[in-house]
């Protein structure tokens, strides 16, 4: 059978994840990110448990919000500025170097190694020059565009390898350093909406 057909459901699922994670970790909360989580049925899915659970409390947030979309929206664009930008120095940093080296410095080999991975997969990363290289939305904006590729692929072979390519580079890259991030939200952050993409990023950053 086509390894395309075998790996579609899954790789649609993990394309919906990855494309609402990037929107929220490159932009923070907009009216697209929003609109984006309403239009999901996560009864549709193929994704794991924890991530399933996150789809659904993503969705019944912004229904349950719709009411006072604006304001609602206003709050959760002032909680990631608190939780990611400032003013002062953010409780969650969002620098892959920042977790993996201890001088917490944003550009290191870390940086160059996935600047490295970007350049050798030939894909176009959204914001790889007005971000560092291992911000984590720009990995995330990586990995969806991979994910996309192969679910859009005809050719069964160049699929296969596309999806290698994203298990080997969250395996090196995303998985040591994503779940802390997400355990950091979930600490510093009781709101529902933030601690939802917490456990949908922490899902997917186990492969």
């Amino acid at each position: 059978m086509d390894a395309r057909v075998v790996r579609m459901p899954e790789l649609e699922s993990q394309a919906v994840a990855l494309d609402l994670l990037r929107q929220a970790f490159l932009h923070g909360p907009t009216m697209g990110l929003i609109e984006a989580i309403s239009s999901v049925r996560p009864h549709q899915l193929d994704v794991a448990p924890e991530a399933g659970a996150a789809f659904g409390q993503l969705v019944e947030l912004v229904k349950g919000n719709r009411h006072r979309l604006p304001a609602w929206l206003e709050d959760i664009q002032v909680e990631y500025t608190r939780l990611f930008i400032g003013p002062q120095e953010p409780p969650v940093l969002l620098y892959a170097s920042c977790h993996l080296l201890p001088t917490r410095s944003v550009m290191s080999e870390e940086t160059l190694a996935v600047r490295d991975a970007y350049g050798k997969s030939g894909l176009v990363v959204e914001r790889l020059n007005s971000l560092p290289d291992d911000h984590l939305g720009v990995e995330l904006e990586f990995l969806f565009a991979l994910t996309r590729a192969a679910a859009d692929s005809d050719d069964a072979t160049e699929a296969m390898r596309l999806v290698a390519g994203r298990s080997e580079f969250i395996r090196r890259h995303l998985a040591p350093w994503a779940g802390q991030v997400a355990d950091e939200i979930s600490k510093e952050s009781q709101d529902p909406f933030f601690r939802a993409l917490a456990s949908l990023l922490r899902s997917f950053s186990k492969g």
